[in-house]
């Protein structure tokens, strides 16, 4: 399924992430936005990630099993949810 851009009506959700923080806690409130862009074929939510972290590198998750690596080190100008 190709997801069509809606260009003025997409929707900034950013995410922060830290170091031990809980993979469910991450995955699982993004989990809708990008279910509603595969769901609609529309790009409607553009879902990313923020470190704390000032090196922008991968954290690891609490179990140390797995690491996030963030999709951005500094905030967009505009964010519609946080």
């Amino acid at each position: 399924m190709k997801i069509e851009s809606t260009s003025s009506t997409v929707r900034q959700v950013a995410m922060l992430i830290y170091p031990q923080v809980a993979s469910s806690d991450v995955c699982g409130p993004l989990e809708p936005f990008g279910l509603g862009n595969f769901l609609t074929g529309c790009w409607l939510y553009d879902p990313i990630t923020v470190t704390v972290t000032t090196d922008g590198a991968p954290d690891s998750i609490a179990g140390g099993f797995l690491k996030l690596e963030p999709s951005c080190t500094d905030l967009p100008s505009r964010i519609d949810l946080f």
